[in-house]
C-alpha cells in the first residue's frame, strides 16, 4: 500500500507540475462531457494535490476562481474523489425543466453523471461555495443565490446551506444547518442535530409558474435530533396564498 501511495504521489507531482502545458489535451478529453478549463494550474500541499482554475465552463454554467484540494489518502481508501478543500469565487448554474424533470441547461441528456451532493458535503474538510442558480421553464427564467459551507474535523461535521435574496425573489431567505458525528451515518450510537429555517420566501406569478408552485409566501421551520436512544424530526410549514394563485400543486 505504501509503495502504491508513493507511486501515485510521484505521478501526481509530475502531472501537476505540467498541468498548464497539458490544458489543451485535458480539454480534448473533457470535450465529450461539455467541460472546458481555462487557466488551469497544479500544485501540492504536503501529500495532497491542489488544482486551481481561472474558469471551468460546463453545460449550463461556469465556475470562476476555483481551488480544489484532493485528500489523496481518503480518495484511495474510499475509491472516490474526496475533497480536502473546495473554494469557488463565483458561479452560475442554469437548470431547465424537460418532460423527464430538471437537468443542467443544454445538457441534452449527455455530460458527466450527477454528483452525490450530500456525500460530497459530508466528505469535504472545508468547502465554501456561492452560486447563482437560474431555472428555465416555458421560455422564462428566475434566479436565486445558493450558498454552501462545510467544515469537517475529526469526524465532526457542520454543513450550512443558505438561500439569499435575488432580483427574482427579493423576499427569499433561508438556511439549512446540520451538525453531526460520523457514526450518525453508520452505527446507532451517533449524535446529531440540525434545523431548517425558511423565512418569508415569496414567489410571484412568474417564479411560481417556473417552479410549479402556488403563488404566495412560504415559511418553514423544522428540526432533527438523534442520539443513542432516539431520533426525532419535526417540521412546520406555513403558506399564505397569493391573490393570483391558480393552485399549481
Amino acid at each position: 500500500m505504501l509503495a502504491f501511495f508513493a507511486g501515485v504521489q510521484l505521478i501526481g507531482r509530475i502531472f501537476s507540475a505540467n498541468l498548464t502545458d497539458l490544458e489543451p489535451t485535458i480539454n480534448e478529453l473533457l470535450a465529450p462531457y461539455d467541460v472546458t478549463l481555462e487557466g488551469a494550474k497544479g500544485g501540492w500541499s504536503y501529500v495532497n494535490p491542489i488544482f486551481t482554475a481561472r474558469r471551468i465552463t460546463f453545460s449550463g454554467g461556469q465556475l470562476d476562481e476555483v481551488l480544489f484540494e484532493i485528500n489523496l489518502l481518503k480518495s484511495l481508501l474510499n475509491n472516490r474523489i474526496v475533497a480536502n478543500r473546495l473554494i469557488v469565487g463565483s458561479a452560475h448554474v442554469g437548470v431547465e425543466y424537460v418532460d423527464s424533470g430538471w437537468r443542467l441547461r443544454g445538457s441534452g441528456g449527455t455530460g458527466m453523471p450527477a454528483p452525490d451532493i450530500l456525500s460530497f458535503l459530508v466528505d469535504s474538510q472545508d468547502l465554501l461555495f456561492s452560486a447563482e442558480l437560474q431555472a428555465f421553464r416555458y421560455g422564462k427564467s428566475a434566479s436565486w443565490v445558493i450558498g454552501a459551507r462545510s467544515f469537517n474535523r475529526d469526524g465532526h461535521h457542520r454543513i450550512s446551506l443558505t438561500l439569499a435574496p435575488d432580483k427574482n425573489c427579493v423576499s427569499c431567505k433561508g438556511r439549512l444547518e446540520l451538525d453531526f458525528r460520523d457514526s450518525v451515518w453508520g452505527r446507532n450510537d451517533g449524535n446529531g442535530l440540525g434545523f431548517v429555517d425558511l423565512t418569508d420566501v415569496t414567489f410571484d406569478d412568474e417564479v411560481a409558474e417556473i417552479l410549479g408552485l402556488p403563488v404566495g409566501k412560504w415559511n418553514m421551520t423544522g428540526g432533527w435530533k438523534k442520539n443513542a436512544r432516539e431520533e426525532l424530526f419535526s417540521v412546520e410549514i406555513l403558506f399564505e396564498r397569493g391573490q393570483n394563485d391558480d393552485s399549481r400543486f
